[in-house]
């Protein structure tokens, strides 16, 4: 199955990214070590053989030790110390074998010892520097250079005429290699802690939704209070009149008052079956000051494109429903980061608005989807919880009487919800 590089969140994306990195890292001295076969003679050929699979088994052990510190520093996860102290011996044998592995009096020869050898400390390095404090690494990066600088003198004793330690040219090679390890250390340090402030990132985030959704939740019980709440107040205080007129006899002034009591209760059951299904009537210019301010809320950045004030009135109540309901998806179902409204409209023209955003967790085939009450079929959405009334379903029919049309189209991580109204309405 062929792996989606830019699927899930950026967090998600960042962890497979460090991921494949310790992949790249580790397998690159077995492709070089592979380059160099060409170069080594019979007699040394068994253990040239010998260090490249011990530096492959190196790099094997180093991704998972690499990867399996910097989950635990993202996540918490227990470090496999097994895995950790197999690394050590590998890493020695290692060392020991690049002398064997390159004789002097071939190439690569001197140079070849001291790279061999920071190949295996350079493993070490890639793999434990994301868990260790910098003091730490320090001391790790000293111990490498120490092993590429004893490799290096080992090879050059080995030498027909062999030079004085001073005389040997092991200050470059202690440099060339304490920069390439420090450099190492810094780049996975970097790289996991870029994860790291993605993560906190993206939890904040998912914080300021969940707190957005609360109070439109909040927001909603009081528009319910407020709406029959005094009517339930009226039923409860007429019933308990009907309840004393029937106990002192006056039956009839009771039958009038529970008579009541059923207009107030059918009265107070439409009001509900109203702010159900969203047939209050609502502002649109309300809904989209309140729709920026719930997805500044939740981290996205907001574009609002058209005047409200250019939408005929007797659009602008579907238009408020579909604004309320576009941006709850957004913030609800989606990992935005960005969210576009585009009012396009006048008397006598479509009234056309567009809700494009970023972030869409479950891409569906490219192409516009049309909607309707019956059929609904939505990224953002699931058919289980699609209800007449209710979502992009209750949506599209409360459109309908209008002649209005909802559509979706997910094209990559964007996902856009467009909602049009003939100009004439049927």
């Amino acid at each position: 199955m062929r792996m989606a590089w830019n699927s899930g969140t950026p967090y998600v994306q960042l962890k497979r990214y460090t991921f494949w990195s310790y992949v790249f890292l580790a397998a690159l001295p077995v492709i070089l070590l592979a380059t160099m076969l060409d170069q080594v003679e019979q007699p040394e050929l068994p253990w040239f053989i010998a260090y490249g699979l011990v530096i492959a088994a190196l790099g094997v052990v180093a991704t998972r030790v690499g990867w399996n510190l910097t989950i635990s520093t993202l996540e918490g996860d227990p470090v496999r110390w097994r895995e950790l102290g197999l690394m050590g011996p590998l890493a020695v044998v290692a060392v020991v074998l690049a002398v064997p592995a390159t004789p002097p009096n071939q190439e690569p020869g001197l140079y070849g010892a001291g790279l061999f050898a920071l190949f295996a400390t350079a493993l070490v390095v890639l793999a434990l520097s994301p868990g260790l404090r910098w003091y730490w690494s320090g001391l790790l990066i000293l111990v490498g250079v120490a092993a590429v600088v004893a490799a290096w003198h080992v090879s050059a004793t080995l030498l027909p005429d062999p030079p004085a330690f001073m005389d040997a040219a092991w200050q470059q090679a202690a440099i060339a290699a304490a920069i390439f390890m420090v450099g190492t250390a810094a780049a996975m340090r970097m790289s996991v802690w870029m994860v790291d402030r993605v993560h906190e990132q993206e939890q904040t985030s998912a914080i300021r939704a969940d707190l957005a959704v609360a109070e439109e939740r909040l927001r909603f019980s009081r528009d319910l209070h407020d709406i029959f709440g005094r009517t339930l107040t009226a039923v409860a205080l007429k019933s308990d009149l009907a309840a004393e007129l029937a106990a002192a006899g006056q039956t009839d002034t009771a039958a009038a008052e529970m008579r009541e009591v059923h207009r107030l209760s059918e009265e107070a059951l439409r009001e509900v079956r109203a702010v159900v299904a969203g047939y209050r009537e609502i502002n649109l210019t309300t809904e989209i000051a309140g729709a920026r301010a719930v997805l500044e809320a939740a981290g996205v950045r907001v574009r609002v494109l058209g005047e409200p004030a250019s939408i005929p009135e007797a659009h602008s109540s579907a238009l408020a429903w579909a604004v309320r309901e576009g941006v709850t998806n957004v913030v609800r179902h989606a990992s935005a980061t960005t969210c576009t409204l585009d009012l396009r409209g006048g008397e006598g023209s479509p009234s056309v608005l567009t809700i494009s955003n970023d972030g869409v967790r479950s891409p569906s085939a490219p192409g516009p989807t049309p909607m309707s009450g019956d059929d609904v079929r939505s990224p953002l959405v699931s058919p289980l919880t699609v209800a007449p009334g209710s979502g992009l379903a209750g949506l599209a029919d409360r459109l309908r009487p209008l002649g209005g049309t909802v559509s979706t189209e997910a094209v990559g991580d964007t996902f856009e919800l467009r909602i049009e109204i003939p100009g004439e309405v049927r």
